[in-house]
């Protein structure tokens, strides 16, 4: 064990250093923490406080009892932070405390409640201020994080939302128990995080930022998509027990994708135009019949254009698994709603599979024939050879595979 904490210390010393200072350092841009010899915080300890508070505030050595005197009169005090006109006397001796007390002492993070978050979104719809991070609190969540982040994007605001003050905000915005994080973008979409450590937001927020397209879906939003009220959508559906962290670079990284080639950017919707010839022969279809007392998709082509409204992520919750579980039970999957048809990908989630997918509805017709068209295809006087599928509805995974092979098929 011993020789474990000198190796995790030989790093920990290695990426920062404790100067001993003779003298109160002039006004700095970040704040300054005195520690008041080791005598009650040994080295060791210190220099893991100086790590975990590395690029926020700078721990130095005091030594010399003359400076001691000017910095407190209280023997008792262990830390001295000065920061723009602060000073802040700490008597802690344990590491977690001081840490707190430090934090603690830094600026806040702007508070939002409902009508800040309106008067942002309404900015960054017209492109008027910086994209924010907010933050959800319970009112004692941990700010070491957020100040972190702070110090590494400068060019981003933060705000804070206490959901123990603004309950009903916070659900409104699928954030049932916090801490949480998420993102209003520029274009004013918003997009919730499932990463809470300052490592996975730091790696995921550049990305998440770019992509003005992509945004979290509320329950209602979700239904009326799926209703086909709205223009297309490609949707990542996340069933309660998944990770949207498994498939959040994939998704994202194919949001990016599309939105760089102008196919939706800021809300603003590209038409497509498709491909409608299919080759003389054969023919290929696939024939999916409706279920006895459930509503069917009506049976229609793209009519030419497939348009492209945004990306969403649907975090399924226990308030809205139930619809979830419509589309997937366990797993991750992928769908594109069209207006009432829907496709569906649920295998090898990963970017170079998703855009195929999506570039493979593109550029073929619809595959799906009517009743009547099949009555035509039986007829002896049909004009070209087919190969139809028929798909019962029950068969769920099986099928979408299937089809989205047949689709494939076709395209060759």
């Amino acid at each position: 064990m011993e020789a474990l904490e000198n190796f995790i210390m030989s790093y920990i010393n290695s990426q920062v250093q404790v100067p001993v200072v003779t003298q109160i350092r002039s006004a700095s841009d970040r704040p300054i923490a005195y520690v008041m010899g080791t005598s009650w915080l040994d080295r060791h300890a210190v220099t893991r406080i100086a790590y975990r508070l590395k690029g926020l505030t700078l721990l130095v050595i005091v030594k010399d009892e003359d400076l001691k005197k000017k910095l407190t009169k209280d023997d008792y005090t262990t830390v001295v932070l000065k920061y723009d006109g602060i000073s802040k006397e700490i008597k802690s001796t344990a590491e977690d405390e001081i840490l707190s007390e430090i934090v603690e002492s830094l600026p806040k993070s702007e508070s939002i409640d409902s009508e800040k978050l309106k008067e942002i979104r309404s900015k960054l719809r017209n492109n008027q201020i910086e994209p924010w991070v907010l933050h959800f609190t319970s009112g004692t969540s941990e700010k070491l994080v957020i100040h972190k982040l702070k110090t590494k994007f400068r060019d981003i605001n933060f705000g804070e939302i206490d959901c123990s003050r603004w309950a009903q905000l916070c659900l409104s915005l699928q954030v049932e128990s916090p801490p949480a994080w998420a993102l209003i973008k520029r274009g004013g979409n918003y997009q919730k995080l499932t990463v809470t450590s300052y490592q996975e937001l730091a790696t995921q927020l550049p990305q998440a930022l770019k992509a003005h397209n992509l945004q979290t879906l509320s329950t209602s939003e979700f239904l009326r998509i799926l209703d086909g009220d709205v223009n297309t959508w490609i949707i990542a559906v996340i069933p309660q027990h998944s990770s949207w962290n498994q498939v959040a670079e994939a998704f994202t990284e194919t949001s990016l994708y599309y939105q760089h080639l102008n196919l939706q950017v800021a809300n603003f919707v590209t038409t497509i135009t498709l491909t409608t010839s299919y080759p003389s022969v054969p023919k290929y279809a696939a024939r999916n019949k409706p279920k006895q007392g459930c509503l069917a998709s009506p049976v229609h082509s793209w009519n030419n254009e497939f348009f492209i409204s945004a990306f969403g992520v649907m975090l399924c919750s226990s308030s809205s698994e139930v619809y979830c579980h419509r589309l997937t039970n366990h797993h991750p999957v992928v769908i594109v709603q069209n207006g009432t048809r829907r496709y569906t990908h649920a295998d090898n989630l990963d970017q170079e599979s998703i855009i195929k997918f999506i570039d493979t509805l593109r550029e073929t017709a619809d595959i799906h024939i009517s009743e009547t068209e099949v009555l035509e295809i039986s007829s002896s006087k049909r004009k070209h050879v087919w190969l139809v599928a028929f798909l019962p509805p029950w068969c769920g995974h099986n099928c979408d595979v299937l089809e989205n092979e047949w689709r494939n098929v076709a395209k060759k």
